[in-house]
């Protein structure tokens, strides 16, 4: 079966934040491949997450709100639903 993505993904390894209940809970998380779509994350697997969240990429300092697509083990495939914004990671 043949790759269904609409925009084509990169292999990355990157640091991030699940951020939830607007900052004030943060669940950390590998970023291992992005699109301009989406990203597929490495959580652990009893993660529990609400229907949209945010995801903050620490090395870009920019937090995409996102929702779940699909999962898999400890692997979340997710969509990106909104517009990013800058985000200082003093914060986090």
């Amino acid at each position: 079966m043949g790759d269904m993505r609409d925009c084509p993904r990169r292999r990355v390894l990157k640091e991030g934040r699940v951020v939830l209940n607007a900052g004030s809970s943060v669940i950390n998380c590998v970023i291992r491949d992005r699109s301009d779509s989406g990203a597929r994350l490495r959580l652990p697997a009893a993660t529990e997450l609400p229907g949209t969240f945010g995801v903050l990429f620490l090395t870009e300092e920019i937090l995409y709100p996102a929702r779940i697509v699909w999962r898999h083990k400890d692997d979340l495939g997710i969509e990106f639903v909104g517009q990013p914004k800058s985000v200082p990671l003093r914060k986090w």
